[in-house]
């Protein structure tokens, strides 16, 4: 507010005050902090949403990949699976005249890399199948009515020590995969230089590339589309089937898909029949209704054709 005064003079006049200056500057200043302090605000807000928004870009990134390898691996560099190497040795005939066998048994096995439960079993149980093959790699009975070692045809030396028998045994192993799957397959291998030797498919394990755990037949089945009723009532169909065409009972039926072996072969999924019994054929051929074997068909046709010549 003005006042007034008196100059030397005489004379009247009005005096300014410079309080109002100072009330405009002080309002222009705060309003100025105001904006800047409000732009800042909206700027970190700003930021803040933007990392918000990465953090969940990020978040489901991490769920993305968690759902596709949702499990703890035993080794974070390597796949679903790896070798675990061990040593070969050289299975020989006794009788050095034949030059040309050419066999060895491999200790170096599958490993399965998943810490889930069923997959550290299914490690143990591989592990120990090459460790008690270590220990005896032949047929227990069959040496033992040897009397003593060192007879046989076949001989095979491990750790520095010999054995000889008839049939020296190995395991080897087959792994085949789908966009989920992976299957390992195990066969055990005889090796002879006396007579005819074989490859045997024993054992069969399907993973899961998405939780790293063992699948069930039934999980196997379900994902190749078969139902496990549909599957043991058509395999119990064509046991009946196979026994009346040999007019005697050889051939049990199942009570599950447990009891049979399932194995990939370039991505196709084959149905075998239990390991432990004198199943028909290697593998049997499903059509979604019907199981047949193949090798019955070729002997029939080889028969045929036999029949054909003979005219």
């Amino acid at each position: 507010m003005n006042e007034e005064f008196r100059s030397e003079n005489g004379d009247y006049g009005r005096k300014s005050s410079k309080l109002p200056k100072i009330i405009i500057i002080l309002i222009f200043i705060i309003m100025l902090g105001t904006i800047v302090f409000l732009l800042n605000d909206k700027y970190e807000w700003i930021k803040l949403g933007k990392k918000t928004k990465d953090n969940k870009t990020e978040e489901k990134t991490e769920k993305k990949e968690s759902k596709e390898e949702a499990f703890e691996k035993i080794d974070e560099t390597k796949g679903l699976y790896y070798i675990e190497e061990g040593k070969s040795y050289k299975v020989y005939p006794k009788d050095k005249s034949f030059d040309d066998f050419n066999k060895e048994i491999s200790f170096s096995y599958p490993v399965i890399n998943s810490k889930t439960e069923s997959a550290t079993k299914v490690n143990l149980e591989i592990k120990k199948m090459y460790e008690d093959l270590k220990k005896m790699p032949y047929d227990k009975e069959e040496y033992a009515e040897d009397k003593k070692e060192g007879i046989g045809c076949t001989c095979v030396k491990i750790d520095d020590k010999k054995y000889c028998a008839s049939h020296i045994f190995g395991y080897s192993y087959e792994i085949e995969e789908t966009e989920s799957v992976i299957n390992i397959m195990l066969y055990e291998d005889s090796h002879t230089s006396c007579a005819s030797g074989w490859s045997v498919f024993i054992k069969s394990y399907f993973i899961s590339k998405k939780t790293g755990e063992v699948l069930t037949n039934e999980e196997v089945l379900s994902l190749f589309g078969y139902k496990s009723g549909e599957i043991v009532k058509a395999y119990n169909n064509y046991i009946v089937d196979f026994n009346k065409k040999h007019n005697e009972d050889i051939e049990e039926k199942i009570k599950s898909v447990d009891e049979l072996l399932l194995g990939l072969n370039k991505k196709v999924l084959y149905v075998y029949g239990p390991v432990d019994t004198n199943s028909p054929g290697d593998y049997l051929d499903f059509d979604g209704t019907k199981f047949s074997d193949p090798y019955e068909k070729l002997n029939d046709d080889e028969d045929t054709d036999l029949e054909l010549d003979e005219e």
